[in-house]
Order: structure tokens, then sequence, then C-alpha cells
């Protein structure tokens, strides 16, 4: 009787400890980005970065704030594309896997220049995807991919792109 009584305590307390698990408060993601653009009957392919915060309020949302930069060439010129974005992330956690979805919303200010003119604009960007992170440790994770349809008004038509990263992301903090 005293083993038994023994085991279920043990069992209850591991139980109890694996249900309270560390939720970082803010994880920090910095990688690389590819850009895949499409305008008109032009395409281009851009590479660069993608930072984002994501602030925890519990193991399944977090608010996300989103910046990129991508840089290329567009017709000949020289070309870049930077986002600020911000939006909710929907996260599933599955042992050290994390997949996740979101929903991105802001500004892409894009810059097409050339030996005479430049062509400057701010539009209406939307970021709509997902990923998947591995946790390495209580620190650090990685994010295996993130994928995403980037929908961009450029004047005044919808422009359909797409967006890949992948990268570290770093733990801060903790909420419990």
């Amino acid at each position: 009787m005293k083993k038994f009584l023994l085991v279920a305590v043990l069992v209850m307390g591991f139980s109890m400890m694996a249900v309270a698990q560390d939720i970082p408060a803010t994880e920090i993601f910095a990688g690389y980005s590819y850009f895949r653009c499409t305008t008109g009957t032009s395409s281009c392919d851009l590479n660069g970065w993608n930072l984002s915060a994501a602030f925890n309020v519990n193991k399944n949302f977090a608010p996300v704030i989103d910046i990129g930069g991508h840089y290329g060439k567009l017709t000949g010129r020289n070309y870049s594309a930077h986002s600020f974005m911000a939006g909710p992330k929907f996260m599933m956690p599955v042992g050290r896997f994390t997949p996740f979805v979101h929903f991105l919303a802001g500004i892409d200010h894009s810059n097409l220049g050339g030996m005479k003119t430049r062509d400057t604009q701010n539009n209406f960007a939307l970021a709509v995807g997902g990923g998947v992170d591995i946790s390495v440790n209580s620190f650090m994770s990685v994010r295996a991919f993130q994928a995403e349809y980037y929908g961009l008004r450029l004047r005044g038509e919808l422009r359909h792109d797409m967006r890949v990263a992948a990268g570290a992301i770093f733990k801060l903090g903790k909420r419990y």
C-alpha cells in the first residue's frame, strides 16, 4: 500500500510539473527572409531579413509586431521593400514543436530606384500564414519555416506575393 501511495504521489507531482511549464513573456524572432513579388508582367526574387516580437498572453495566443526588409532588382532597377505590420498569432504547442498561424496587417514601404528617377510608395500590406518553431532550450527556439501569403495594395490593385522566413527565436522573461 505504501508503494502504491508513493507512486500515486510521484505521478501526480510530475503531471502537475508538466502542466505548469513556463511560457516566455516575449519571443524575439530574427532571421533570413525570401520575398517573391509580382507587378503586372514583371516579377522579382528578393532576399532580406525579418524581425518580430511576440508578447505571449498564454501558451496559445500572442499579439505580434513584425518588420522586414527585402532587396533586389525589378525590371533592371534596384528595388527595396520594408514592411511594418502587427496582428494576432495563434499557437498550438506539442512537445518541442509549436505550429502557429498569424494574421498581420500594416504598411509596406517600397522604393524603386534608377539612374534619374525614384518611385517611393507606402501601401497597405497583409500577411496571412504560419509555420513551425522547434524549442532548443528554455532560452532559444528555431523557426524551421514560416510561409505567408503577402497581399499588397499597389496603385489601387491587390498584388499577390509570397514571403518565406527561417531563423532563431530568443525567449525573454517568464509568464506562468
